[in-house]
């Protein structure tokens, strides 16, 4: 059991680390004078890409499920829109396939992050985000 609670423990201090790096790195996003010139260029480099919702789409089942779709909106309409978030996005596309071809399939990786997920996606919904 142990042994378990150190996975879960250092995947959330993973995340934890990650987004506290990302804050620091790159401070507030009201800060960049090229944001629209970064923008357009982050748009570009995701045709070239795959833009699934690796672990949302683990974590429920499918990449249609509404709990995706609102994942995907909150992407799409706010995160996108950020160096902060674009910089989120592209960590997670180097990591979570690699993450979700390893431990996608391991119960304990699936209900631990829907219990974060979860009332994540919500707090999105209450604000206005849908499927």
């Amino acid at each position: 059991m142990l042994h378990r609670d150190k996975k879960y423990l250092g995947i959330i201090d993973i995340s934890i680390g990650l987004r506290g790096y990302l804050m620091s790195y790159y401070g507030d996003s009201d800060d960049f004078a090229n944001e629209d010139e970064e923008l357009e260029d982050y748009e570009e480099s995701l045709k070239e890409g795959s833009e699934g919702c690796y672990i949302a789409t683990s974590v429920y089942g499918s990449y249609d499920c509404p709990k995706v779709r609102v994942l995907r909106h909150f992407r799409d309409e706010y995160l996108k829109m950020h160096k902060p978030g674009r910089a989120f996005i592209k960590i997670y596309y180097a990591l979570s396939p690699g993450l979700v071809r390893i431990l996608g399939g391991k119960k304990w990786f699936n209900s631990m992050f829907r219990l974060i997920l979860d009332p994540f996606v919500a707090r999105l919904i209450r604000k206005g985000y849908r499927a």
